[in-house]
């Protein structure tokens, strides 16, 4: 099969989320499995710098989906902002080792070390709630007609920004292009 080229500049996600690296990863089994070459290529040439969740929001799961507080695989460096402007860094790849070595860096003290994982302590109790994940599918099936349902569908709008903002969202658009010459192009967005 032949792929139209794609030119796609190195770039580097900066300061994203655990969350957002959770997104990515699933992006990587749906896209980068199935052989979708375009996406492949820009993941190739993506850097991804996480910046660890210190104070996760008031509505948010991670912990309890696994996908945070704090990255712990998939990423190329992750930062953590510990207080008096000390920043730890990790790399996730070789990638960011070679990276960080370019870096004028001194490794972490041990209070430093242990103010990480104290934060990260807390941060995951924070973004943890009461709820498993064990039957999730059949249990959201069953409460379909719960009040909490009603109530979400009462304000919802039907204009699917929701799937327009969702990080693991994987459709694309074809659109033809018609050209001065009476040619075409069909364009992916």
């Amino acid at each position: 099969m032949e792929y139209p080229s794609l030119e796609f500049v190195k770039t580097a996600f900066f300061g994203i989320k655990p969350c957002d690296l959770a997104a990515i990863s699933i992006m990587d089994g749906v896209q980068g499995e199935l052989g979708d070459e375009y996406y492949r290529k820009v993941r190739k040439d993506l850097l991804l710098i996480v910046e660890n969740c210190v104070e996760p929001g008031g509505t948010c799961f991670c912990a309890t989906m696994g996908t945070g507080p704090f990255a712990f695989k998939g990423f190329d460096i992750a930062y953590t902002r510990i207080g008096d402007g000390v920043v730890i860094f990790q790399p996730g790849s070789d990638l960011g080792v070679d990276v960080l070595s370019e870096l004028n860096l001194r490794p972490a003290e041990d209070e430093q070390v242990d103010r990480f994982k104290e934060l990260m302590l807390e941060a995951s109790k924070r973004a943890r709630v009461e709820f498993t994940l064990e039957n999730l599918p059949e249990t959201l099936e069953i409460g379909m007609n719960s009040e909490v349902y009603r109530k979400t569908a009462e304000k919802c709008f039907g204009c699917a920004n929701c799937n327009m903002v969702c990080p693991t969202c994987f459709c694309f658009d074809v659109l033809d292009e018609p050209e001065l010459d009476g040619s075409a192009k069909r364009i992916r967005i």
